[in-house]
């Protein structure tokens, strides 16, 4: 691990400066903890982001079952052709939420 004066830090002192903070479970409990929803969305709403109610109102299309699959998408656009073309399904699409 490299500081930020740019000297070699060797591992027993790296964790030795992790623990000193409070570890490294209860660092990656915190950071669990963050990536709960429910948990970002409360910070989100404590910060008033306006934009909170349009992710409410996605979760309930998503709740409601109101979007469609991707299958069910191609068939749309490109109808039953689209079994004919090769779908790269390395790139998914994601919502992203941070604050």
């Amino acid at each position: 691990m490299i500081s930020s004066y740019w000297r070699i830090i060797p591992d027993k002192q790296y964790i030795e400066i992790i623990d000193g903070y409070c570890g490294v479970d209860e660092i990656n409990r915190m950071a669990k903890e963050a990536m709960e929803l429910n948990d970002q969305l409360n910070r989100l709403e404590k910060i008033n982001i306006d934009f909170l109610r349009d992710l409410e109102w996605l979760m309930k299309m998503r709740d409601g079952r109101e979007f469609i699959s991707i299958d069910e998408y191609r068939k749309r656009v490109l109808g039953e052709k689209y079994k004919e073309y090769s779908f790269n399904e390395e790139y998914a699409v994601a919502l992203e939420i941070s604050g």
